[in-house]
């Protein structure tokens, strides 16, 4: 027998959910540049050192570009619960499924080096960068 679930009104899921999703996207935003202005003036192969290869490298104006990748995939399970009610000799059933699909996210570093190979300018984007330095995450801030 599954177990009954309250179902949230939509007006609370837009006032708690929807601010607190916006939160920590402004976290991921602040813990990024943080860890991305960290290698700042570093060489290179500091940065090599401590993530790995990259997984691209561009030349462009003079200037070097290292791109590293970082990608994940989530699958969301499907679940389904039903309620039920009688009235008289009618039963009133309904289901609400959730889940059954798979989210994807990616956070890409770029590192642009001068000549001497010093990082001169950092970007990334992304829609799974860090917002904590956590798990694989605690790696990407320069250890010095």
């Amino acid at each position: 027998m599954a177990r009954p679930r309250l179902l949230l009104p939509l007006y609370f899921v837009i006032f708690t959910l929807f601010p607190t999703i916006v939160f920590v996207s402004g976290c991921a935003s602040n813990t990024m540049n943080s860890i991305m202005s960290s290698w700042n003036g570093e060489h290179i192969d500091s940065v090599i050192s401590q993530w790995g290869y990259p997984d691209e490298q561009r030349d462009f104006r003079g200037r070097t570009l290292y791109i590293w990748t970082h990608d994940k995939s989530y699958y969301m399970p499907q679940d389904s619960t039903t309620t039920g009610s009688v009235y008289g000799n009618s039963i009133y059933a309904q289901t609400y499924t959730s889940g059954g699909y798979t989210l994807h996210g990616s956070c890409t570093r770029i590192l642009e080096v001068d000549q001497e190979g010093r990082i001169v300018h950092w970007e990334w984007k992304g829609n799974d960068c860090p917002f904590m330095e956590v798990f694989e995450y605690a790696s990407w801030r320069n250890r010095k």
